[in-house]
């Protein structure tokens, strides 16, 4: 009579365990002749070969062999295994467990062609000898007897016995060797999905039973270390990731619970490690997935973000907000409101930066920039919002707000308010009570609750409000009164809003607690990846690339001007791509210009794919804010492109107004605004570098 099925038992210093084992093997109720030992001994050997001598050698109708192995490793015996087998069928039982007397039994009557048996596995405590219906155990149970699929019965691909395979199945994947655990995830998930297998759970629930010895410091219980939490979970995870990409949908959604599993040992080892955010990020990134469960690695953090306007929604205040977190190196809860109905969603952007996302509270109130109705009720369900991440993560120690959008602050400095002990960062994007052309702001304050509360600590602070003012001019006198720090972006800024202010007494307060925080560059993992083909440059031509509200008589406008009057030569050198949300009146204004051969509109891009554009270009345009035309003697402004092109690494041209931040910039060419013959001279110097 044929050998039907092989038991494969890999043994790695097991003369503690192997007798019972063995004994149980021994035990089996099924015909000798219709099953094979087939014992791998792996690397240094002790006495093992002389228990299994002593047990098997007067077994004289049991089939049985040993294998040496060298190598240490669980992954090459099972392999081995495998490949030594006679077997029609193969399944493993580990050297430290054991198997019922009707195990092979009960199997190899269920065994059929797509089908694998599927035994109950119970864990007994090394201690105590106590047993407990292992997790697999009581899923299989939740069903009926019978056929089931494995997205039913998940927890059984996480372990490499309990299992009935057929021999050509098992020997068409093999366990890998360089993993150091975890290669029983890296096994099943991807073997089932290459063979559409489904399981039978008859074998368990005829109480064919998988003896699980539980004991510390085996490989599967290792305790919590950057290798084993981050880098052994990942490279799980890429042999997942790998088979999940042409598997049938419901066997990949069941490989990407599994690697969620994974990720939630780094989730657990950043729990106790807050501080290696950014390495535990970086090997993630490196591990270049397909599917990364980014939210899963949401660990518990005393960080708060307040910015009313963030990611997913498409917004330079949006972006830098969340560069400063990324650049934080650590991870923030995020409080901010419901966008969307003014901005577009931009869902890869927020994808790259939710490693650094702890919880994320969207407000769902309609957007409000400048009533006092919207900052109620966003302090309101901010405040409730607060207390639920607080409920979770205990109290919040660091806090950071960020305007334009003036909610943001009155909802910080309620907090800082009620907890002092917070540490407060409020940060300005732009002058809040005076628009670009220098006019003050309407937006009168409701007196209430909300702003006794705030005027009252204001007060407190030896500072003053006046409800006659706007809600713009009080944002910037309550941060400047409460807040541990005051972010400006640039001194320019810092200087005209300081030059409006008339309290000297919490203008010197100001002086003390501010800090010039330029626009933070984007970090590596923003800029990976390459330019969209529809965007693609001309490498035979100089590539200038300007990205945002383009107008054709002002400004970089003058480009037009200045390149229809170049001599053709010139000009042919050249590629001018204007990305804009004005595109069409763009393109009619190149047209006019009659220059379709060599400058191209496109719509704006989203943040990751404008860098990625920027990325290809030769030099990148950045142009000043026009203040000079509204009478400012100071131009507060410096454009947050600046930073972003400085990721790329490419040419940066800055078209400038006198004695602006951009005008005393570190880049590579600088020319004045609207000077079209300093345009002119520009555009042939870069066209000379083609040459």
């Amino acid at each position: 009579m044929s050998i039907e099925v092989s038991l494969v038992i890999p043994s790695y210093k097991s003369e503690k365990y192997i007798e019972k084992c063995l004994d149980a093997v021994i035990a089996q109720d099924l015909d000798r002749s219709k099953f094979e030992i087939i014992i791998v001994i792996n690397g240094p050997v002790d006495s093992t070969p002389e228990i299994i001598e002593m047990k098997l050698s007067t077994e004289k109708d049991l089939n049985w062999q040993v294998i040496y192995e060298e190598t240490a490793s669980l992954s090459n015996a099972r392999n081995v295994g495998i490949r030594k087998s006679n077997g029609e069928y193969v399944t493993w039982v580990d050297v430290d467990d054991w198997l019922s007397t009707n195990y092979l039994r009960e199997m190899l009557n269920a065994a059929e062609h797509g089908v694998v048996p599927l035994a109950r596995v119970v864990d007994v405590d090394e201690s105590t000898g106590f047993e407990l219906e292992s997790p697999i155990a009581t899923q299989i149970y939740e069903h009926p007897p019978g056929h089931r699929d494995p997205e039913v019965l998940w927890r059984s691909l996480g372990f490499a016995a309990c299992k009935l395979l057929s021999t050509a199945d098992a020997r068409s994947i093999e366990f890998a060797p360089e993993l150091k655990s975890g290669e029983d995830v890296a096994y099943f998930a991807p073997l089932f999905a290459k063979h559409r297998l489904i399981f039978d759970s008859t074998p368990a629930h005829n109480r064919a039973t998988y003896y699980r010895l539980v004991r510390a410091g085996s490989m599967s219980r290792q305790g919590t270390s950057f290798d084993f939490s981050v880098n052994q979970r990942l490279a799980v995870m890429k042999h997942l990731d790998k088979a999940a990409i042409n598997a049938e949908p419901k066997i990949r959604n069941v490989m990407h619970s599994m690697m969620r599993s994974q990720a939630l040992f780094a989730k657990r080892y950043l729990d106790v490690n807050p501080n290696d955010t950014e390495a535990v990020v970086s090997a993630f990134d490196q591990a270049n997935l397909n599917y990364t469960p980014w939210n899963v690695l949401a660990g518990k953090t005393q960080n708060l973000a307040i910015s009313y306007n963030f990611a997913p929604f498409a917004d330079a205040s949006a972006v830098v907000a969340a560069k400063r977190i990324v650049g934080s190196g650590k991870q923030w809860n995020v409080i901010c409101n419901d966008m969307s109905k003014i901005r577009e969603r931009d869902d890869d952007f927020h994808q790259r930066i939710l490693p650094y996302i702890s919880i994320q509270k969207t407000i769902g109130n309609p957007p409000v920039f400048g009533s006092w109705k919207g900052v109620r009720e966003f302090c309101e369900s901010g405040l409730a919002a607060i207390a639920e991440i607080e409920n979770r993560h205990g109290p919040q120690e660091r806090l950071y707000s960020r305007s334009m959008w003036p909610a943001s602050h009155f909802l910080a400095a309620l907090k800082k308010i009620r907890n002092p002990e917070v540490e407060w960062i409020a940060e300005f994007s732009d002058p809040l009570r005076k628009d670009v052309r220098g006019k003050e702001r309407i937006g009168p304050v409701v007196p209430d609750e909300y702003w006794n509360e705030i005027a009252g600590a204001v007060t407190a602070a030896g500072f003053g409000l006046d409800e006659k003012q706007s809600l713009f001019a009080a944002c910037e006198n309550i941060a400047y009164s409460l807040a541990d720090t005051v972010f400006f972006t640039n001194p320019h800024q810092m200087t005209y809003m300081l030059s409006y202010l008339n309290d000297q007494a919490l203008k010197s307060r100001v002086r003390k607690i501010a800090e010039i925080q330029a626009q933070p560059v984007p970090p590596p993992r923003f800029t990976f990846g390459t330019a969209p083909e529809r965007h693609q440059t001309n490498a035979d031509r100089i590539n200038i690339g300007f990205y945002g509200s383009f107008y054709p008589n002002r400004g970089p406008g003058v480009l037009l001007d200045a390149m229809q009057r170049l001599p053709e030569y010139v000009r042919n050198r050249l590629r001018l791509h204007i990305f804009t949300p004005n595109v069409s009146d763009i393109k009619k204004a190149i047209s006019e210009f009659g220059l379709a051969a060599m400058v191209h509109a496109y719509n704006a891009l989203p943040y990751l794919e404008f860098l990625r554009s920027a990325s290809s270009m030769d030099v990148l345009l950045v142009a000043d804010a026009d203040t000079e035309s509204t009478g400012h003697r100071l131009n507060p402004y410096l454009p947050s492109k600046l930073s972003d092109y400085r990721s790329t690494g490419k040419a940066i041209w800055g078209m400038y107004e006198s004695g602006s931040m951009l005008s005393r910039s570190n880049v590579d060419y600088l020319t004045p605004a609207n000077d079209l013959v300093g345009t002119m001279a520009m555009l042939k110097n870069l066209a000379k570098e083609q040459e």
